[in-house]
């Protein structure tokens, strides 16, 4: 099938732009794609729900400093607070 006209929607309300192939959600909510090929026949996609896009930065989070950055080693964490830390090889 031949997709002629691509379109984003967020919590049913059509993305002003969003009409290419990938897409890359900012905004926690309900998204669908809608699909219209070259025969004029419509269809949607079933909603993919998004959740924790972005951290809020709070006077904690703005504290906290992990590095270096990149890294192939030990990663350190410093914070103002006590954090619980599980090491893990990856």
């Amino acid at each position: 099938m031949e997709i002629e006209i691509n379109k984003i929607f967020l919590n049913n309300n059509a993305i002003g732009g969003a009409t290419n192939q990938t897409f890359v959600a900012t905004t926690n909510g309900a998204y669908k794609v809608r699909v219209i090929d070259a025969n004029g026949c419509e269809g949607y996609s079933e909603l993919e729900f998004v959740q924790n896009v972005g951290v809020t930065p709070t006077a904690i989070s703005a504290a906290i400093k992990v590095f270096p950055n990149p890294t192939t080693g030990l990663l350190k964490i410093e914070a103002p607070v006590s954090i619980r830390t599980k090491r893990t090889r990856l």
